[in-house]
């Protein structure tokens, strides 16, 4: 018959530095979870922030395109769309548009 010896206070130590180290990555996952969040909600609120308060005017630029020809580009926040309007004529319309619909 063979006898076994173990030493349980080994099996013990190791068994506690397993559990320490799943607490410790336990904490820091719930610490990124919880940092997540909060820059989540902060994003969120000003993004909120920023739709609720932006200026709701048109704005207007000249721009040159690739073959060095002058454009008009202007900016609706409204409809947050962008147009690219080759005459200062094309661009008047464009406006008339946007506060006739």
């Amino acid at each position: 018959m063979r006898v076994y010896h173990t030493n349980f206070q080994a099996e013990a130590s190791h068994s506690n530095q397993i559990e320490q180290l799943t607490k410790i990555s336990f904490s820091k996952k719930l610490a990124n979870l919880s940092q997540a969040l909060v820059t989540s909600f902060k994003d969120a609120g000003a993004s909120l922030i920023h739709s609720m308060t932006r200026p709701n005017e048109i704005r207007v630029w000249q721009v040159v395109d690739r073959h060095g020809e002058p454009m008009w580009k202007a900016y609706d926040p409204y409809n947050d769309t962008t147009s690219y309007l080759s005459s200062e004529n094309d661009l008047r319309v464009w406006i008339e548009k946007r506060y006739y619909r």
